[in-house]
């Protein structure tokens, strides 16, 4: 049914596919583990966290970012290009997914987020600004996942077996100005299209 509505839009197999995500697929780990990991439990206690912070990583449901994953690469783009919101900070992801029947996709996702409310506000903001800065420079490595037959998704190498996993990934946060891979402040973004060719660009608003 989905194939049947790209079709009639014009659009062809082995050619850019722009999804819009309302959260991004590919999620800032350094967020999502801080949130999971400390904000979450206090949530769960009934402790008051700011209401901003939310739980919507895809890392954390690996069943259907797989069936995302699988069904994006039927499609068969030459190039998958995903634009997100919704968390409250500006990134921008290069992964390339692999199958063990030897199909492969490529992705750029582009997330920005918010434009005039700011969020990581406070003693939030501070935990959350202090936990990027001294995690920052390992994530601007490239970073390779796996999901196994159970659906988790662990980092590091794939197995050597191609029957032990559904996918496996090797993904690349991009720097965002001289050495950040994450703006929390507000910002729009500006993506441009030059052949086959992308450009992209978060423009900080300096008055929100």
């Amino acid at each position: 049914m989905v194939y049947g509505k790209l079709a009639k839009s014009g659009w062809n197999p082995e050619t850019p596919l722009i999804i819009i995500s309302a959260a991004p697929v590919y999620g800032m780990g350094l967020i999502e583990s801080f949130l999971h990991d400390y904000v979450y439990p206090l949530k769960v206690l009934g402790i008051e966290v700011q209401n901003s912070l939310d739980f919507e990583a895809w890392k954390y449901n690996g069943k259907g970012f797989t069936e995302l994953l699988s069904q994006i690469a039927s499609w068969n783009p030459s190039k998958c290009i995903i634009l997100s919101g919704d968390v409250h900070s500006a990134s921008a992801v290069e992964a390339t997914i692999s199958f063990p029947d030897a199909r492969s996709l490529a992705v750029s996702q582009f997330t920005s987020s918010p434009f005039k409310n700011m969020s990581f506000i406070g003693v939030w903001g501070f935990l959350m600004k202090l936990a990027i800065s001294f995690n920052s420079a390992k994530r601007r490595k490239e970073i390779h996942r796996y999901c196994d037959a159970d659906f988790n998704i662990i980092q590091g190498e794939e197995e050597s077996d191609p029957s032990f996993y559904l996918w496996s990934d090797r993904l690349q946060y991009q720097l965002i100005g001289k050495n950040s891979i994450i703006e929390l402040g507000n910002n729009i973004g500006l993506l441009a299209f030059e052949g086959t060719d992308l450009r992209n660009k978060f423009i900080r608003n300096q008055t929100g």
